[in-house]
């Protein structure tokens, strides 16, 4: 049979006017399904024509377009043939005379079970199957055309290998588990080991095409996931697996609205306790569109340890939709724990701060929520007593308006002297000052930071948040970031369900992890995690950074 293939030869040995050939059909195929043109005609036809104007030798530069591209060249069709490996003169020909060249023979060798319904020599298979196999045991293939080929060789994979990748799919199975990351897999590696192989291919020949794998893993897929891996697919889950039911609180959907609010009841025991926490929205978390997560964090000093205590994935990022994310996860909050959510303002006790970034749908939509609870207050006086902004993004803003050249280090520090100004009186002050600099994104950005809430935010003598508790409360979102990168160890742009499966295992692990040390003293890691000991290691990372610098800088100096 090899022997045979190989001395099948091509009709047309000149692969310049084999792909000239193909380019033709292609293109009449393409006007004769109506689709050469956006607005295609009964006139339209291509064919070769010339650009109206000369190249710089003096030459006019042929194209393929419709017979109408020049009149009209927006709406018919167009290919340059600058640079492609074609015939032009024969091209040319070939459309004006509209010649018809023979096709190639066929030099296709396909397994006996292939999906393809033609091959290269235009013939077409056919199968038909008895309604009854048992009155009726017969099958009918039916081919049209010619073959001009042998036929093919058996490449049947054996049951017993079907059978063993089965099963090892199976047990390792996942939502967003596809070939590449099946074929990396320890089962599969073990697989091979025990047939004397490397690879698919060594254990049956048949395997080279990795179609074959991909279509188990699909039927796997299908057996354990039907309702796929996005809305559906997380409400089938909730069904049949109670820890994700116990996992997802609440649940909202119509049209426009997905919100789907996760967390554990001892998360939410804890997140009812504490006197502050950071709130932050992740845009790499999950693949949907405008489908993103939020999370709410916290920083343990007792345990060294970062906490995530709720999560919330929406497609709303307006200040209703956060309105609605504040309001019903304090609601579920009061649920599952069966005690009511209380701010210190309102209530004089509670919730001190919320820690989160300069976004004004996140502070609209918790004003909103705040009014609400208490309208004897305007919004304003609501946010300047419960918002706290995170630094670190502040310090990016003043770098992403002035740039980080040696050069502007003087009117960053002034810049940021907008957190450490003694009065509210000095705050605006030095806002004047940086609004005459002569560079309008200064300008712009002072601007920004005269808004009550904003200076609230950032400056305790601007804000109505009690200077005892202002000390207490962190000013940075490095919790909800350090979430964020801990959710990335199973992959960014995930479906929606393996993510929801993924946040569950690692909120697991972290309520775990809490109450490990709470009840039995259990540390998460052995590695000291105190105040002391991390000023102590930040000092000695910056220290190490300044000896590289230098040294690089010298290196640069000498060459």
């Amino acid at each position: 049979m090899r022997q045979a293939q190989q001395a099948v030869d091509l009709t047309e040995p000149d692969q310049n006017r084999r792909n000239t050939y193909t380019f033709y059909y292609s293109v009449m195929s393409r006007f004769a399904s109506q689709k050469g043109c956006l607005q295609q005609l009964d006139t339209c036809s291509p064919g070769i024509q010339y650009h109206r104007e000369p190249d710089v030798n003096g030459e006019l530069i042929p194209f393929v377009g419709c017979v109408h591209y020049l009149n009209n060249p927006r709406y018919h069709f167009y290919r340059r043939l600058l640079g492609s490996q074609l015939n032009v003169e024969l091209l040319k020909g070939l459309f004006d005379n509209n010649i018809n060249p023979m096709p190639e023979e066929c030099n296709m060798i396909l397994h006996q079970k292939t999906r393809r319904l033609k091959c290269g020599c235009d013939v077409y298979f056919y199968l038909l199957l008895p309604i009854d196999q048992k009155s009726c045991p017969y099958y009918v293939f039916l081919s049209q055309g010619v073959h001009q080929h042998p036929p093919p060789p058996l490449t049947k994979t054996p049951a017993r290998i079907i059978q063993r990748l089965e099963k090892i799919i199976f047990n390792t199975l996942t939502p967003d588990m596809t070939t590449s990351t099946f074929l990396k897999s320890p089962g599969l590696q073990q697989f091979c080991h025990e047939n004397n192989a490397f690879t698919l291919a060594d254990v049956h020949q048949s395997l080279n095409n990795t179609d074959r794998v991909t279509a188990i893993i699909q039927r796997q897929k299908l057996l354990h996931f039907p309702e796929g891996q996005h809305y559906n697919g997380v409400a089938f889950e909730m069904q049949i697996n109670p820890q994700i039911k116990e996992y997802i609180q609440a649940k909202y959907q119509d049209e426009s609205e997905f919100m789907l609010i996760c967390a554990l009841k001892e998360q939410l025991e804890l997140l009812i306790t504490l006197k502050s926490f950071e709130v932050d929205m992740s845009y790499k978390r999950l693949k949907a569109a405008k489908l993103n997560e939020v999370v709410f964090t916290t920083y343990l000093p007792n345990h060294g340890k970062i906490i995530t205590l709720v999560r919330v994935f929406t497609n709303q990022e307006t200040p209703i939709g956060y309105y609605r994310l504040f309001k019903r996860v304090f609601q579920v909050i009061a649920n599952v724990t069966g005690q009511s959510v209380h701010f210190s303002h309102i209530h004089q006790e509670g919730f001190q701060g919320i820690v989160c970034d300069m976004d004004n749908k996140q502070t609209s939509g918790l004003g909103k929520y705040l009014y609400e609870l208490d309208p004897s207050r305007t919004t304003e006086e609501h946010l300047r007593s419960t918002i706290v902004f995170c630094q670190v993004h502040f310090h990016r803003n003043i770098t992403k308006a002035v740039g980080n050249h040696p050069n502007q280090h003087g009117i960053r520090q002034r810049m940021a002297g907008l957190l450490t100004c003694k009065s509210m009186e000095d705050y605006y002050k030095l806002l004047d000052l940086l609004q005459a600099h002569e560079t309008d994104n200064v300008f712009h950005w002072a601007q920004h930071k005269r808004d009550p809430v904003i200076a609230a935010g950032l400056n305790k003598y601007c804000s109505l948040i009690p200077s005892e508790h202002w000390h207490f409360i962190r000013n940075s979102t490095n919790t909800a970031e350090q979430t964020h990168n801990k959710s990335y160890a199973f992959g960014r742009q995930q479906l929606l369900l393996p993510a929801v499966k993924s946040a569950w295992l690692l909120d697991k692990r972290d309520i775990q992890q809490y109450l490990g040390r709470e009840t039995f003293g259990i540390f998460h890691t052995n590695r000291t995690a105190n105040m002391e000991t991390n000023y102590l290691r930040h000092m000695q990372r910056d220290c190490k950074y300044y000896i590289m610098h230098l040294v690089l800088k010298k290196c640069l100096t000498v060459v």
